[in-house]
């Protein structure tokens, strides 16, 4: 089949399983999945936020996050205290060894998208962030049906 043959769905089915597989590799040596790495680096940047809105700032479920939470406490990376303003909430902060891992994993995680657009220019780089954006974010009128 020609790549003209494959469907988007395909392409971009391949594209995250192609991610997924650098991330995997490069993580490893830190103790961490991919997953855990993108709510440990968006807790960086923004830390003591509500376990619920960190799940919707990286766009996973209620269990989800609660399970990524979990591991990267049990080792350490963050910590989960009650919300004084909310008993049904909890906050959310970056352990000291967490933030240690800052300056890595921001590497790391930069090296897997250089690797992952080497063969873009940095127009179509700019081009690809603005069409997977509006894929990603885009309803279609055909789900509200």
């Amino acid at each position: 089949m020609t790549q003209e043959g494959h469907t988007i769905t395909f392409l971009i089915a391949k594209c995250s399983q192609r991610s997924f597989q650098l991330g995997k590799r490069s993580l490893d040596e830190l103790g961490i999945t991919p997953a855990q790495a993108m709510v440990l680096k968006h807790l960086c940047q923004k830390d003591g936020i509500s376990q619920y809105e960190l799940g919707e700032v990286v766009r996973k479920d209620r269990s989800t996050i609660s399970n990524i939470l979990r591991r990267l406490e049990a080792v350490g990376l963050v910590t989960r205290t009650p919300d004084p303003n909310d008993r049904r909430s909890w906050l959310v902060y970056v352990t000291p060894k967490g933030l240690s891992l800052k300056g890595t994993l921001e590497k790391k995680l930069k090296e897997i998208n250089e690797i992952l657009t080497e063969a873009l220019t940095q127009q179509e780089i700019s081009n690809l962030r603005v069409y997977l954006e509006k894929i990603r974010t885009k309803k279609s009128r055909r789900q509200s049906e």
